[in-house]
């Protein structure tokens, strides 16, 4: 970077009128602000400012006033002038002296802005290192739906959601996951039921103890949207399924960074082996599962 020597001056002028012999009252203030730079560029720099202000009220860049109680302070003209010519030629010289002695200075780097030449090139980068994320349990739950006696819908849930998720970009580019589900956490608030679900009939969970989803690819949508490929195990049968997932949000606090997803699918049941009450109509074979999952970047 540039170093330079600067002096500053402040020249004040005031008009005023005679109204008699003794008294006489301000017209207008003026004040020019003279700066003189000297660059290690080898060159002299002047700014000047000139502002006028009216009398009785002077106000400059925020400054109520030019001096406290309205009391204005009367400069000579010439010896300032004089002062101030010096100065200039002082500087003029030293600026003179230095064009003969080699630089040191390191060229400074330009960097190229919005409003650069064609020939200049602006590359927007964007990170694609990847956040691997924990996901918690205590904040992300599987439910399902299943219609009963082709009537109403019975909801259950799944509290044991634990697994990991890897994203990848600035913006997020992929998305990856490895959800994993307690099956003995299914719940339904009644206990009857609870068993029922838990025994051979429905997940059998002395057999299977987890199911998992493990994708395998995924793509970007519209919005806050990837459509995720992987594979579903459920009741020790596994298949490829296609799943939505939809960014619900992301946050940094003193809890550490977070990531929100949520996703809404449905599967046949029977395809997993899962056939009871099917026959009769009991209960449907369609289930609607809906997975809120929320993580934080381990």
């Amino acid at each position: 970077s540039f170093r330079r020597s600067c002096l500053v001056f402040e020249l004040h002028f005031i008009e005023f009128y005679y109204q008699t012999k003794w008294d006489f009252k301000m017209k207008s203030v003026y004040k020019t602000k003279i700066k003189f730079c000297v660059f290690n560029s080898n060159s002299l720099h002047v700014e000047k400012y000139f502002s006028s202000i009216n009398a009785a009220r002077i106000q400059l860049r925020g400054l109520e006033n030019l001096t406290p109680n309205g009391v204005f302070m009367f400069l000579p003209i010439t010896p300032v002038l004089t002062l101030a010519t010096t100065l200039i030629l002082m500087l003029a010289a030293n600026s003179q002296q230095n064009s003969n002695t080699p630089s040191t200075q390191t060229p400074p780097v330009v960097t190229p802005t919005p409003n650069a030449s064609p020939t200049q090139t602006i590359t927007k980068q964007t990170s694609s290192a990847a956040t691997a994320w924990k996901i918690d349990d205590t904040h992300s739950m599987g439910l399902f739906r299943v219609q009963h006696f082709g009537a109403g819908m019975f909801w259950g849930r799944f509290d044991g959601v634990t697994g990991t998720i890897s994203t990848s970009g600035t913006p997020m580019e992929t998305l990856a996951l490895n959800v994993v589900i307690d099956t003995n956490s299914v719940s339904s608030a009644n206990k009857d039921l609870d068993s029922h679900l838990r025994s051979p009939d429905f997940f059998s969970v002395k057999e299977f103890p987890e199911m998992s989803f493990v994708s395998t690819s995924s793509k970007k949508l519209e919005g806050n949207t990837w459509s995720v490929n992987g594979n579903l195990t459920m009741h020790g049968v596994t298949k490829p399924i296609t799943v939505n997932m939809e960014m619900t949000g992301q946050s940094e606090s003193a809890r550490g960074n977070k990531i929100g997803f949520e996703a809404v699918f449905t599967i046949d049941r029977s395809e997993f082996g899962m056939t009871y009450g099917i026959e009769k109509n009991a209960i449907g074979k369609s289930v609607r599962i809906i997975v809120a999952l929320e993580a934080t970047s381990s």
